[in-house]
């Protein structure tokens, strides 16, 4: 495990053995080498040719003479130093000053290697097994070996869940993604309003999902195993999604720019005063934010994490924690008052319930 204290990180990277420290004696290879290897950087052994291109010698070629791995240093011929006395001696060289040019390939054994790393360079992979499946969505044992992968959207790997997965393994409205891609092709599939076709797409938490041809709407809502699940939603509830501030920032002329949860930004009008850890409804159907749901005293609030995840419950007070402690929450809910960490608190408006 990587420590993230600076006296061990100096510690380990003195004690290193040298088989470590052999791959920090790495140089980046010329365009021409990295188009044929698809690689960027390799080790530097004797024999390579090397072009330095920083400090005093610029510009320079020359073959790789000897490789210093316990100090990360290598010797380049034509490259050295002129003593006082009239004497020379070959000058160190650290591999990041220097650009590969040419590889010595008398190793078959570095060739090798290469080759394997080209065949694992394949990208990204919209494969995903279903054992190593760290997404929201319930995925039964045994039923499926494949899932989707996630693609890159609002919500990362941990916090979300493919629409696909929750097409076939939630709400059952396909069994394999042949149906999957007809729904979505051919039927109007709305995520917060708008349309969507890639049944890799991230869903999170409190969107609403909904259906053209049947008319149904869902929303999304946590279990109490911190997986998702789906409440359809009635012909009286309004079409919405809660977005909890995480991060403002002051852009010119005086305005103030707030990032939600879903990865949306918004610049606050002069006329709204709004903090980090308060939310504010999207209306799914006109595209555009309302009003903002205050976190403090007497709010009703979700709990998305933790212990207590997916009860609802009434905002009582927070006590601020120090270097050591994070900041804790009071909640009342059901009659009972337990704490929680304050970013497992997301305040709601009053109607909306499971």
């Amino acid at each position: 495990m990587v420590t993230k204290d600076s006296n061990k990180q100096r510690k380990n990277a003195e004690n290193a053995p040298l088989h470590v420290l052999r791959k920090k004696v790495s140089g980046h290879l010329s365009k021409e080498l990295r188009q044929k290897y698809t690689t960027r950087a390799l080790p530097i052994r004797t024999g390579d040719v090397v072009k330095i291109i920083r400090g005093k010698f610029a510009k320079k070629e020359g073959k790789v003479t000897e490789v210093d791995s316990k100090n990360s240093y290598i010797y380049v011929e034509g490259i050295q130093l002129i003593k006082k006395d009239g004497k020379t001696v070959p000058l160190k060289v650290e591999p990041s000053n220097v650009v590969v040019v040419e590889l010595y390939k008398d190793d078959e054994k570095r060739f090798k290697h290469i080759k394997v790393k080209w065949m694992a360079n394949k990208g990204h992979t919209n494969r995903q097994k279903r054992m190593s499946y760290a997404g929201k969505a319930q995925i039964k044992r045994k039923e499926h070996v494949w899932t989707f992968n996630q693609s890159a959207g609002t919500h990362s790997k941990g916090s979300g869940a493919t629409l696909g997965s929750i097409i076939r393994d939630v709400l059952k409205f396909a069994e394999n993604t042949r149906e999957i891609k007809y729904i979505l092709q051919n039927k109007i599939v709305l995520l917060n309003g708008k349309r969507i076709k890639d049944y890799h797409f991230p869903i999170g938490l409190f969107d609403v999902l909904e259906f053209k041809e049947t008319g149904k709407r869902y929303r999304v809502f946590l279990t109490n195993k911190n997986k998702f699940m789906l409440k359809e939603l009635g012909k009286t509830e309004r079409d919405y999604r809660p977005c909890r501030i995480v991060k403002k920032s002051i852009l010119g002329k005086q305005e103030i720019q707030v990032t939600f949860d879903n990865g949306f930004n918004w610049v606050l009008p002069k006329t709204i005063n709004a903090k980090v850890g308060d939310s504010v409804e999207f209306d799914t159907t006109k595209q555009k934010f309302n009003e903002v749901v205050a976190l403090k005293e007497g709010s009703k609030i979700y709990i998305v994490g933790g212990p207590h995840v997916s009860k609802f419950g009434i905002f009582k007070g927070i006590v601020k924690g120090d270097v050591t402690k994070a900041n804790e929450v009071t909640v009342e809910s059901n009659g009972t008052t337990f704490k929680t960490r304050e970013k497992y608190v997301f305040a709601i408006p009053e109607d909306l319930k499971l």
